[in-house]
């Protein structure tokens, strides 16, 4: 099997941030474990923390999960994270390791899963006695059941300081008990295995901390140099016997089979290939089964549960483009079009999200992943089985631009006033609901196009008037707001532009260039270019300088203001522009920055950057930010090999 190789990027104290960008690589906050196709999220932690949840559907974050912790040393204290030693895979399969050295000895946790939808976690912990002397170590084994929020000790989407208090533990009622190398609250259960230890249940004893309570503490002496390892297993339901070796082959097997569906193997460089693998695994750990349910979800990642075709739609194609997965992504394109499409009534064709909301984007999004599956695919009989769902979310992108003919004040031939995103309010939100929906319209008649299809012309046309007005739209703001060499492009249309711009991502507008609504060879295209550059946008190659931070999302002190980027989302828009008219070392500085400052040296991609604080990592790991760097990664080597 291949071997682990231990990260060696040191990181500064966890207990501090900085009010000055530092520009630290982020800190993986925690790893996925579960397998492709599981009905639980099941993650590892770097205070030695395995997470078991199961995957429902809401986008309510009250999740309900079960974990265990491993505590060190007589004090039975939580492990400080940002001391940990990470280990990593150059095949980027989920088997993975942990280490902390604790005085004079060491103990190490190396956890997987196995395959099943209802999958377990399995989990070895080793100690090893570092010194030249007989001594006697102490770990802690506690576990709890709970609020998912509440045994993370952070916000369940991480937009916060990264910090695991062990001290919410304690304030988390517990009904674990212990009986024979077992623990089970009566839902989840733990079974452990280890030769030469001595276990005792610790239950209130008077004057001791609530996270002391109700846990296992394990001792055992080592001579020295000696190592002795506990086997443990996880799982919802009663735990059976099992063998970890075993186990660990088997998965090691499998993710060995998925890894060799990789087609376009990206080996410009060891290290692209290796990033390539991990991200490959990773967003095959998003395809999920919601409990009692016969479809998947390809969730974006972190600890949600929820998927957004709008995002997903990144991450599918990368799929589809370099490897034989399409029995992954076409489950979801299948939950897309069967299960969240509106088959009847007043919305008929609309692509909803899976909580039932309705964003503007969503159903071109969605119409633009397909199109892009099935032109892979190269399959008239696939292209039927779509085709019906296609052309009724086809009709009600018509019907919804041409319904602004009822709004006096409303541009026309775009959408309506709608909520484009997450981010509250109803406006013509063209850079981002006609942006993304015009991209939908563009492959839609490529597809149709492609299969010689009877509606090929019909579509066709439907595109170039989405085109020709949004261009209508562009030189009518042009005439008014661009001046001092800057084209201050508004999102809102109807609302003059502000300056700074309102909303999570103030370069919305870029999103027009990804829809070649703006040519990156024009003077359009410079000015607004310049308008961003000269508001700080650009810094090591970033381009997504957020502009309000998230005071919107109820922090009342915003300690990341000024130095939070979001990254990929803008970036992969500036990249294709600057990679298309021959500016190769700002494409080449946008997508070196995804490496060095979303992805964590454990090859972990988070949604937003803070270059102030490395333990401000948001939606870690992110399905759609893989995704995207994927395609820059494979474009810009594409480029390479035309040179």
């Amino acid at each position: 099997m291949n071997e682990y190789k231990l990260s060696t990027y040191k990181r500064r104290s966890a207990s501090v941030y900085s009010e000055k960008s530092t520009w630290e690589r982020p800190f993986t906050a925690k790893r996925y474990l579960h397998p492709p196709f599981s009905e639980r999220v099941i993650t590892m932690w770097p205070s030695f923390m395995v997470m078991c949840g199961d995957v429902v559907e809401t986008t309510d974050v009250n999740y309900n999960s079960s974990g265990y912790r491993i505590l060190v040393g007589e004090d039975l204290e939580s492990v400080p994270f940002d001391k940990i030693n990470y280990y990593t895979r150059d095949d980027g399969m989920p088997i993975h390791k942990i280490s902390y050295d604790y005085l004079n000895y060491t103990v190490s946790m190396e956890s997987f899963c196995n395959m099943e939808r209802k999958s377990s976690s399995f989990n070895r912990i080793r100690i090893k006695n570092n010194s030249t002397e007989k001594i006697c170590a102490v770990i802690g084994l506690i576990a709890r059941t709970g609020l998912e929020k509440l045994l993370t000790g952070m916000e369940v989407d991480g937009y916060c300081h990264y910090n695991q208090n062990i001290a919410n533990w304690g304030f988390i009622r517990s009904t674990w008990k212990y009986d024979n190398m077992s623990m089970t609250d009566g839902t989840y259960c733990i079974k452990i295995k280890g030769d030469g230890f001595d276990v005792k249940w610790i239950d209130d004893t008077p004057g001791s901390k609530w996270h002391h309570r109700h846990l296992l503490k394990i001792s055992c002496e080592l001579n020295p140099n000696e190592e002795k390892f506990i086997d443990i297993c996880f799982d919802k339901g009663e735990v059976k016997d099992f063998d970890f070796d075993k186990l660990k082959s088997e998965c090691y097997n499998y993710w060995l089979s998925e890894l060799n569906k990789i087609k376009i193997v990206l080996n410009n460089t060891p290290q692209t290939e290796i990033i390539q693998k991990n991200f490959t695994c990773q967003m095959l750990q998003m395809f999920a089964y919601p409990i009692g349910k016969d479809y998947i979800i390809p969730r974006q990642g972190g600890l949600q549960r929820a998927c957004w075709p709008v995002e997903a739609m990144e991450f599918l194609t990368a799929l589809d483009k370099y490897g034989d997965y399409y029995s992954y992504t076409e489950k979801a394109y299948d939950t897309f079009f069967n299960i969240l499409q509106v088959k009847d009534g007043e919305d008929k064709g609309c692509v909803l999200n899976l909580n039932g909301q309705m964003w503007a984007s969503n159903t071109g999004g969605a119409v633009w992943g397909l199109c892009n599956h099935l032109i892979c695919r190269n399959s008239k009989e696939l292209f039927l089985k779509y085709r019906p769902s296609i052309l009724l979310a086809y009709e009600w992108m018509q019907k919804k631009r041409y319904s602004t003919n009822d709004y006096p004040d409303a541009e026309k031939g775009v959408f309506p006033p709608m909520q484009a995103t997450d981010w509250p309010g109803k406006f013509q939100s063209w850079c981002y609901t006609d942006g993304n929906n015009l991209m939908g319209y563009e492959l839609m008649a490529d597809l149709f196009e492609f299969f010689n299809d009877e509606r090929a012309d019909e579509i066709r046309k439907a595109y170039n008037d989405y085109m020709s007005c949004m261009r209508k739209i562009l030189n009518k703001l042009a005439q008014i707001h661009i001046k001092d060499n800057e084209f201050n492009v508004t999102n809102r249309l109807g609302y003059a532009p502000v300056d700074p711009q309102i909303g999570a991502i103030g370069n919305s507008a870029i999103n027009l260039v990804r829809a070649k609504v703006i040519e990156p060879d024009t003077e359009n295209f410079k000015l607004l270019e310049n308008f961003y550059i000269n508001r700080g946008y650009g810094q090591n190659g970033l381009m997504g300088l957020m502009n309000d931070g998230i005071l919107i999302q109820g922090h009342n002190s915003d300690i990341w203001a000024g130095h939070t980027w979001y990254t990929s989302m803008p970036d992969i828009c500036w990249f294709y522009a600057w990679l298309s008219i021959g500016q190769i070392d700002k494409a080449k500085a946008t997508l070196d920055s995804q490496l060095e400052y979303s992805m964590s040296p454990e090859y972990y991609m988070c949604e937003r950057y803070a270059d102030n604080d490395p333990y401000f990592v948001p939606w870690m790991p992110n399905a759609s930010a893989m995704g995207r760097t994927m395609m820059m990664l494979m474009e810009y080597y594409k480029f390479q090999e035309r040179r």
